[in-house]
C-alpha cells in the first residue's frame, strides 16, 4: 500500500471533528426556523415551532453524520438510530443540569458575573458538548459493526475446508 493513500488517523480525526461542528449548527438554525414559522406563518405557540424544527433539523443532522462525516454504510440503519436517539436524549437532560450547575457555580464563585451566568454557563455547556458530542458519536453512534469471526469469510479458511473434504 501506498503511504500517501491512506489519511493519517490524526488529520481525519481532526476534520471529522471540524466537521461536526459545522453539521451543529443544522440544531441550532432548525429551532430557529422552526420559531420563526410558528409565529410568523403558522401563528401557533413558538415552543411548538421549535419543538417541530428541532425534530426535523436532528433528522437532517443525522443523515449528515452518517455520510458526511463520520461515513458509516447503509447496513445497520436500525442500530445507528436507535443509538441516535438515545445519545441526543440523554445530551438534552445533561445539558440542562450542566448549565443549570454551572449557572449556580458562576454565581457562587464569581458574583460579579451576575446577570450573565446564565450566559457563561451556555458558553462553557458547549464548549463541553463539542467535545463529548464528537466522542459519543464517532465512538457510540457511528462506530463501525465488527463482525463475529464465524461469520466472516475468510479465503484461507475456506480454502482450508474445501481442500480437506476433497
Amino acid at each position: 500500500m501506498a503511504r500517501g493513500s491512506h489519511k493519517h488517523p490524526f488529520i481525519q480525526n481532526v476534520l471529522e471533528f471540524i466537521k461536526l461542528q459545522l453539521a451543529g449548527n443544522i440544531l441550532f438554525f432548525g429551532g430557529l426556523i422552526g420559531v420563526a414559522l410558528a409565529e410568523e406563518v403558522l401563528h401557533i405557540q413558538p415552543m411548538l415551532g421549535l419543538i417541530g424544527g428541532s425534530i426535523i433539523a436532528h433528522i437532517i443532522f443525522f443523515f449528515v453524520n452518517k455520510n458526511w462525516i463520520f461515513h458509516t454504510s447503509s447496513k445497520g440503519h436500525y442500530g445507528e438510530i436507535v443509538r441516535f436517539v438515545i445519545f441526543m436524549s440523554f445530551n438534552f437532560v445533561l445539558n440542562i443540569l450542566l448549565v443549570s450547575v454551572l449557572t449556580s457555580l458562576i454565581l457562587h464563585h464569581v458574583p460579579a458575573a451576575e446577570g450573565f451566568e446564565y450566559y457563561l454557563g451556555v458558553v462553557t455547556a458547549a464548549i463541553f458538548f463539542a467535545i463529548w458530542s464528537y466522542v459519543g458519536l464517532k465512538f457510540w453512534v457511528f462506530t463501525p459493526t465488527k463482525r463475529h469471526a464465524a461469520l466472516s469469510r475468510h479465503h484461507g479458511l475456506t480454502y482450508e475446508h474445501r481442500k480437506r473434504r476433497a
